[in-house]
């Protein structure tokens, strides 16, 4: 008599570890580390549009690590299904029911077994950034009501980010604003900059009377200017960006406010201006002139082609009491300034940042760089840096020019960095 052969199923070789392990684990091996990022750069604010496309690549690398967690065993399908739903990116309208249906499954689970924590508490991070070939306006109508039913699921959320633009005309209804009101409690950084989802200034009111922890605002003000005069105080906002790319503005400053009774902002230190002409607001200048002495850094824009006179620009900052240590210029081409007028820096200006627009130039143009950074004018200055989407071209096709820029500066007492701080002699990561 024979017997069959027979083959046991190889048991899953996990080490034993505690669960509290296995989640440090699993949250340095998902980790996004963009994704809740609140340190101040001269190029970059938290929750910066500019660089979703590096975000969105880190978060769609830790998905594929989170699906093949889940995968593994039962155990660690339990242990790693939180870490799922810590970020969302939304990026097409037609994924948002299936999501809403889990995010309201999930929470009626919990409220029948009180033991288990909805799926919707673990998210820290929504980015709306909604892409479609073709806006459908019967379909958009509900659009809003959609999302702002999945925000009510999401209480913990700490960063939310709009980059859409193919929805303009689409409005936030009430049942939007309402479900950001109740997240505001936990929410730091909000960049509400897109063309796309603007709410009334009434709504702008409601939704910042319930962030008191927001520390970075990114906002669009087109003709919701008055809006900066009647906001609430936010007592821990350190990071503020206003975008006006509506023309035209004041060709002159405007007359001052009589009154803003408080500084809105007192824990202000970083300001960026885009476009920097609307410097010449009322209510910009009301902010800046409260908050002068906690700002150490200002971003000033230019996105349009003709050139900009800063001097005027950066005179008035002083005369508005600002005493910054870090002053970036953003402009759309490779020019500054004019080496004939020169440019004059306040004394307090420790770290110059130069981003261009324009990533590739010619010798010649590099060259005219060179004589406009040795040009500047500014005795407290120590440090110039450019952006690091010039790196690649400059530093590396026109070495020669890099290195005698360098050269020139440390002549004056004066450095050449690139990004975050990288000098000349060093390796790029």
């Amino acid at each position: 008599m024979s017997a069959k052969a027979t083959y046991a199923k190889p048991a899953m070789g996990h080490p034993e570890l505690p669960a509290e392990l296995w989640l440090s684990i699993f949250a340095f091996a998902t980790e996004v580390p963009e994704a809740l990022d609140q340190s101040q750069s001269l190029f970059q604010f938290p929750g910066e549009v500019r660089a979703i496309q590096k975000y969105k690549k880190s978060c769609r690398l830790s998905l594929i690590t989170k699906r093949r967690l889940l995968l593994v065993c039962k155990q660690w399908r339990s242990l790693a299904t939180p870490f799922l739903y810590r970020q969302f990116l939304l990026e097409h309208q037609r994924t948002l029911p299936l999501l809403l249906r889990t995010l309201s499954a999930s929470s009626r689970n919990s409220q029948e077994n009180g033991a288990v924590t909805p799926l919707g508490f673990f998210a820290k991070r929504l980015d709306i950034c909604l892409r479609e070939e073709s806006v459908d306006v019967d379909a958009t109508r509900k659009l809003g009501e959609t999302l702002g039913e999945i925000l009510y699921y999401l209480p913990n959320t700490k960063v939310i980010v709009f980059c859409g633009r193919d929805y303009r005309k689409v409005k936030l209804p009430p049942v939007f604003i309402s479900a950001l009101e109740e997240v505001g409690s936990s929410l730091e950084i909000l960049n509400w900059q897109s063309p796309a989802f603007s709410p009334s200034s009434e709504s702008y009111h409601a939704v910042f009377s319930n962030t008191p922890n927001l520390t970075s605002l990114q906002l669009r003000l087109d003709d919701l200017t008055e809006l900066l005069s009647s906001l609430p105080v936010l007592p821990h906002l350190q990071t503020l960006s206003l975008l006006s790319p509506k023309a035209p503005w004041p060709a002159e400053p405007e007359p001052p406010l009589e009154h803003m009774p408080v500084n809105p902002f007192p824990a202000l230190t970083q300001i960026r201006l885009n476009h920097v002409w609307v410097i010449n607001l009322a209510q910009v200048q009301a902010i800046l002139q409260l908050c002068g002495p906690t700002i150490s850094s200002v971003s000033l824009s230019s996105f349009q082609t003709e050139e900009v006179d800063w001097q005027p620009i950066i005179a008035m900052l002083s005369q508005l009491g600002l005493r910054m240590s870090y002053l970036t210029l953003h402009t759309p081409y490779m020019y500054i300034y004019d080496v004939k007028a020169g440019l004059s820096l306040p004394p307090s200006v420790h770290t110059l940042g130069l981003r261009f627009q324009l990533t590739q130039a010619s010798k010649f143009v590099y060259n005219h760089v060179l004589d406009q950074v040795t040009s500047l004018k500014g005795d407290g200055l120590k440090v110039v840096r450019l952006d690091d989407r010039n790196v690649l071209d400059f530093r590396y096709k026109h070495a020669a020019v890099a290195q005698e820029l360098a050269k020139a500066l440390e002549a004056q007492g004066r450095r050449l960095e690139f990004g975050e701080g990288v000098g000349i002699g060093s390796r790029l990561r």
